[in-house]
């Protein structure tokens, strides 16, 4: 369970410095658009250093049947 919450607790500081301290939005939809593709943007081409420098889905993927098992 540690290592999820590490990666959640990575996630969320990457999404409120790359974006939500950066930036405003008009309507709650605005926001909910930018999150989406930031999801997209940060789990695809993002290297990881201590994931062996592998994406966040690559590193997912690896740990979701041993996560699923539990």
């Amino acid at each position: 369970m540690f290592l999820v919450d590490s990666c959640a607790e990575c996630f969320i500081h990457i999404l409120k410095v790359n974006l939500l301290w950066v930036r405003s939005f008009d309507t709650l939809e605005e926001l909910r658009q930018v999150l989406l593709s930031f999801r997209e943007s940060y789990s695809t081409p993002w290297l990881i250093e201590r994931h062996g420098f592998q994406t966040p889905a690559v590193r997912r993927n690896q740990h979701l049947p041993t996560i699923m098992a539990a």
